[in-house]
């Protein structure tokens, strides 16, 4: 019996569930047939192998966002500011180094 992360009520608490399957997992936890199953982001099929430590996303209807929105935004925010600063620190260097000083003190 896997031990699996299902999407309730805003988290993922852990749980223990008798499927091996998303299939089975459907009908243990009452999932409608016609709702989209992610594990561990990915959107799989009814015959998809559950594995301890996956984590489960049910989407009844044709919703946009929740949490695996949520992940995918904060990577591409983390991506895009990491560009910004690594641009602003190239700048700076540049900066330092026409102005003659040295970009390492050593004292």
């Amino acid at each position: 019996m896997p031990k699996i992360k299902v999407l309730s009520g805003g988290g993922f608490p852990e749980r223990e569930v008798n499927s091996q399957t998303v299939g089975s997992l459907r009908d243990e936890l009452d999932m409608a047939a016609g709702s989209s199953v992610a594990v561990n982001g990915t959107n799989v099929t009814d015959d998809y192998q559950l594995s301890d430590g996956d984590i489960v996303a049910a989407v009844t209807s044709n919703k946009t966002g929740g949490y695996w929105d949520a992940v995918r935004k904060v990577h591409k925010t983390r991506a895009y500011l990491d560009a910004i600063i690594s641009a602003m620190a190239k700048q700076t260097l540049i900066d330092t180094l026409q102005d003659g000083e040295s970009p390492v003190s050593i004292n």
